[in-house]
């Protein structure tokens, strides 16, 4: 699983397992700032602003490589990491 979904997913479960502790009058102000906090980060993501936009634009330069093979090796990278290496 990606590890912002997974990230994602987390934060969702978690958050449901505080809201089915609270009182019935603090639900609804739970979910509103809930709704601000994931709005934040959408807007974060979606518009990263000019500073960060640049600082990818930068990194991008001195990547070499097609998408597939970065997808690829992504991949191995994940597999790898479960696998223990003998001392």
């Amino acid at each position: 699983m990606d590890f912002s979904m997974k990230t994602a997913r987390d934060g969702a479960w978690k958050f449901a397992n505080e809201f089915v502790l609270l009182a019935e009058e603090e639900r609804e102000a739970s979910i509103e700032l809930r709704d601000e906090k994931i709005t934040k980060i959408a807007r974060l993501v979606s518009n990263p602003g000019y500073f960060v936009s640049a600082v990818f634009k930068f990194i991008r330069l001195f990547e070499k490589g097609d998408i597939v093979q970065k997808i690829i090796n992504l991949q191995i990278i994940e597999e790898k990491k479960d696998v223990c290496l003998p001392l």
